[in-house]
Order: structure tokens, then sequence, then C-alpha cells
């Protein structure tokens, strides 16, 4: 596992983590579920052991990435749920396009990065734009 850079900004630095963590579960994304939930575990005691973020933000970041993960599966598996799961404003995401359930505006995200507030409506909550 590639060492993280010292963060000049600790949203930056979680990014990263969460890119370490995503790139470790995809490595592996062919096999079972259980299996990629294991190296998300595994990835995540690594990330831990660094001693640069505490367990509370690893867990987080965990959680926030299996969310996006399953969002993937479900969009790819064209079920009926696809793209169900919610977002909040202060949670980290992946690459993509958020939509504000308040209002619908949409919100970009060109690498991993925080969710902010809504900028139309300071709305909290988001779900994935569907394709």
């Amino acid at each position: 596992m590639n060492d993280l850079l010292p963060p000049n900004d600790p949203i930056d630095a979680l990014g990263e983590a969460y890119e370490l963590l995503l790139e470790k579960s995809l490595q592996n994304a062919h096999k079972s579920g259980a299996f990629v939930h294991d190296m998300i575990e595994k990835s995540r005691d690594e990330i831990l052991a660094l001693n640069k973020f505490s367990e509370d933000e690893i867990v987080k970041l965990a959680g926030f990435l299996k969310r996006d993960l399953i969002d993937a599966a479900r969009y790819l598996g064209k079920t009926e749920n696809a793209l169900s799961s919610k977002y909040h404003s202060g949670e980290i995401t992946g690459l993509g396009t958020l939509e504000c359930d308040q209002c619908g505006e949409k919100v970009h995200f060109q690498k991993p990065s925080k969710i902010p507030a809504c900028a139309k409506c300071n709305g909290t909550v988001f779900h994935r734009q569907k394709f």
C-alpha cells in the first residue's frame, strides 16, 4: 500500500484514504461480496495502522465506500432499487453526480470529496443521479 502524503487539508486526506480503500476493494471486485467486505476491513486496518486517521474516521470512510460500492453493484445489476442509497452533507463520496432530494440541484464530484450542503436550497440529503 502506498503511504499517504501529509495532508494540507483534512478533507483531501480523507479523500485520499477513500481512494486507497476503493483501489484495494476494486482489485478484488470480481470475487464474492463477502470477500470484498473482508478486503475493505483489511485495507481499513492497514490505513488505521498509518496513524494518520482516527478509528472513527476510518469506520466512516469504510461505510461510505461500502455504500458507494452497493450503489454501483445495484446499477450494474439493474435492480429495481438501483441507486437508492441516501447521501448526507458532511460525508465523503466518490466520483459521480449527486442530486439534492429537496430541490433536484446536481452536485458533481471529480474525485472523492466531502459532500457540501446544497448550494441552491441548503438541503443536506442527496441521492446518486440515475444514469
